[in-house]
């Protein structure tokens, strides 16, 4: 019989402690609980703390980014306004060593005394021509730098004055080659004389 009280008071005894383990247990949990949930909490702020420093940086580098394009297209501008700055100004040179170089021939022209009036007036003629139509490039030139006056983007309107320049050097060297040509057919009536 003592054995059977022994076993009812265990009974008795078990459910008491059984919750009291289970009351232990579930007040560890909860505390466990309560420390993951406010580490993750902390992690959340964290993470949106270096989401919004994120957000903040990539808003600092589309800024940096837009006055990169910006300085970008500028620097483009001055360096176009440069180049064509140089073409202009090789432009205005080559128009004054034709002036000059037509004024030099003209002078050696009129010196020659083997030529006849035909060939000089001939000469004077092509001379003449040729400065005419160098002025005419030179003032499309100067059309084209202004601004409005002709809707082309800046590298077009540095081919054109690209292209200007090349006609204004192919004029200097017509003008060399007809003036070489009659200096030559003078030398050669001068020397053909002096054998007669």
């Amino acid at each position: 019989m003592k054995k059977f009280n022994l076993t009812i008071i265990l009974m008795m005894l078990f459910p008491v402690v059984h919750g009291q383990a289970m009351a232990t247990f579930d007040a560890a949990s909860n505390a466990q609980l309560i420390k993951t949930n406010a580490a993750l909490t902390q992690t959340n702020i964290s993470t949106s703390k270096n989401l919004a420093e994120a957000v903040q940086h990539t808003k600092y580098l589309d800024e940096t980014l837009k006055f990169w394009k910006e300085t970008q297209k500028a620097l483009e501008k001055v360096t176009n306004a440069i180049n064509t700055t140089v073409y202009v100004s090789n432009l205005v040179k080559r128009e004054i060593s034709l002036i000059n170089q037509c004024s030099v021939y003209s002078n050696k022209i009129g010196n020659m005394k083997h030529l006849d009036m035909h060939e000089i007036s001939a000469f004077t003629n092509t001379l003449s021509s040729i400065l005419s139509t160098s002025h005419e490039l030179l003032t499309f030139a100067n059309n084209l730098i202004k601004n409005g006056l002709f809707k082309m983007n800046d590298s077009e309107r540095l081919k054109h004055l690209s292209e200007i320049n090349d006609k204004l050097e192919e004029n200097l060297n017509t003008m060399s080659y007809c003036f070489s040509k009659a200096d030559n057919l003078n030398r050669d009536r001068s020397l053909r004389s002096m054998f007669h």
